[in-house]
């Protein structure tokens, strides 16, 4: 009865069993949590402004007025693609991070489904194709990112969905699966353009078959239409890097990067901070990619293809390679990321993927009863079920906080190290902020007015956290009494103060006379009466946004 089920279902079975024991449910009726949220908020704040018809796919738009000398919010880093889209579901639902993390699950599950298909086709084995599938969906980075705001997942999940549409007719590969795989390989390089990795390794390949016969790269041949498929692959690259480009001519015209948009390299660090970055990727990143024994199965693969080499199917060995050197110049270059930037390694996540596609497709080659065998796939099945099981205890630990239930359940597995990193309830001075908005507008704060905020030193959490625009640490300065008046005059109307220091400061005193209103640790400050007759408003939103 068993084998009358195709793997699709068992596939989508197992995928709503993994997002019930990671409890989706609850993490969807919560706000962005504390870990990454820098990075989080920016992605949230580009997408409300666009909802509010601020900018556009060209022109996104923070909260906070950092750029053109502190009166505007614009600045580009991605292709701001996925925020439209999402801003334009909002104006059927409202501003909800709850369908924002919908969205992305139905990305991700487009990503896992497409891997899924891709190997079936590869493989001629519904159970594998399905459980190696699952197996990438039971582990902690892509578990807690699929549902989070960050582009890194569904740039992943677009490469998958592209490299599907390549192979969906192997061996008969048409130009036109070419050309639709390119569409959205470029879609991925927009949203993260370390996802061109991917595509770059499938370029070295065709450049491989073009000059080399086919018998020497292996009897099956990828890219039948070759002139095509250059053209395809190089219109990619450009429309990435055009995006690029703008970014960049956007940056520099209105005067702020939002964030770092340039290498972090090992050679420029001391030896006493190599060391740091590196204990903290073996002491933490590397169980937010896979726990111990996923690590040794895959180390366990690679051996197998290292000696099963002149077995293996160069379609996929030589790729493979590449794509290790590629990934191992990554970290060299992006060093300091190993300090717990888990969503940095994401995209590299393809590695393990076309390791895995190797091992099997080599295994079904050399051993086809061993791969055929069911206790073989049941011993793997048992891998990802752990791995579900792992992920579940670890994305509890990031979404819930350390408390006495978790506790008992994790510490066998996780350090108190990791507690004090992962954990997803780690404010600080904007943890009161969440629910802000609220009060704001009861004590007459318009979701127009503009605001400063002197305890956020990111680039708009607390800013897009309260729903509210204006100047915080980021791109201001509140060194002296002239920078507060500056920000006053350009049209400043409250100020939020949570850190005890600030109010202690002899030049601030001042913009302290007319408190309006304490929200638990965060006090609220009306600016007005020191606004001019002439003061200056650069922008201001209104309270219906207008249609898209």
């Amino acid at each position: 009865m068993l084998r009358k089920v195709d793997a699709g279902w068992w596939l989508a079975i197992g995928f709503i069993l993994a997002c019930c024991a990671y409890e989706y449910g609850r993490v969807f009726g919560s706000r962005p949590f504390s870990h990454h949220l820098w990075r989080q908020t920016s992605c949230l704040s580009m997408t409300y402004n666009l909802y509010m018809g601020e900018g556009g796919l060209l022109e996104p738009w923070f909260h906070n007025f950092f750029g053109d000398h502190g009166t505007s919010g614009r600045s580009a880093g991605e292709f701001t693609g996925l925020y439209w889209f999402v801003a334009w579901i909002w104006k059927l639902t409202g501003p909800r991070e709850d369908v924002y993390r919908a969205v992305m699950l139905l990305l991700h599950f487009a990503g896992t489904w497409s891997l899924f298909q891709a190997l079936r086709k590869l493989l001629s084995h519904g159970g594998w194709a399905a459980l190696s599938a699952l197996f990438f969906f039971g582990t902690p980075v892509m578990a807690y990112y699929s549902v989070g705001f960050l582009t890194e997942v569904p740039a992943f999940d677009l490469v998958l969905v592209g490299v599907w549409a390549m192979v969906r007719h192997y061996p008969l590969v048409r130009a036109s699966d070419v050309l639709v795989a390119c569409l959205f390989f470029a879609l991925a390089g927009l949203l993260k353009i370390t996802a061109l990795m991917a595509p770059l390794t499938l370029f070295i390949w065709l450049l491989i078959e073009w000059l080399c016969d086919s018998s020497r790269v292996g009897r099956a041949v990828l890219f039948p239409n070759k002139p095509v498929s250059l053209m395809a692959f190089l219109a990619a690259f450009g429309i990435v890097l055009a995006w690029t480009l703008h970014a960049r001519n956007y940056n520099n015209t209105h005067g702020v990067f939002f964030s770092n948009q340039s290498i972090l390299p090992i050679w420029t660090l001391p030896a006493d901070r190599i060391v740091y970055y590196w204990e903290c990727g073996r002491d933490l990143l590397v169980y937010q990619l896979f726990d111990t024994p996923g690590w040794y199965v895959l180390l366990g693969m690679l051996v197998y293809v290292v000696l099963s080499w002149k077995a293996a199917p160069r379609m996929l060995g030589v790729p493979l390679l590449f794509l290790v050197i590629g990934v191992l110049l990554y970290s060299i270059l992006w060093w300091e990321a190993l300090d717990g930037h888990d969503y940095y390694y994401i995209i590299p996540m393809i590695v393990p993927v076309v390791l895995l596609a190797t091992f099997l497709d080599t295994l079904r080659r050399r051993h086809p009863k061993v791969f055929a065998s069911p206790w073989t796939v049941a011993a793997f099945a048992s891998l990802v079920v752990y791995g579900v099981v792992y992920t579940a205890n670890n994305h509890e630990m990031r979404t819930r906080g350390n408390g006495p239930l978790i506790t008992e359940r994790l510490l066998p597995l996780y350090s108190a190290k990791e507690f004090a990193f992962w954990d997803g309830l780690r404010y600080g001075s904007m943890a009161d902020m969440l629910d802000l908005e609220p009060y704001n507008r009861s004590i007459g704060i318009r979701s127009d007015d503009l605001v400063i905020n002197f305890d956020d030193p990111s680039v708009c959490a607390a800013l897009y956290l309260m729903r509210q625009r204006g100047w915080v640490q980021f791109g201001s300065s509140f060194g002296t009494e002239e920078d507060v008046q500056r920000l006053i005059d350009l049209g400043a109307s409250y100020l939020f103060v949570v850190n005890e220091r600030w109010l202690a400061e002899p030049y601030l005193q001042r913009f302290y006379r007319y408190p309006l209103g304490q929200h638990r640790s965060v006090r609220v400050f009306d600016l007005r009466p020191f606004q001019g007759p002439d003061h200056r408003v650069p922008h201001a939103w209104g309270h219906a946004p207008p249609t898209m």
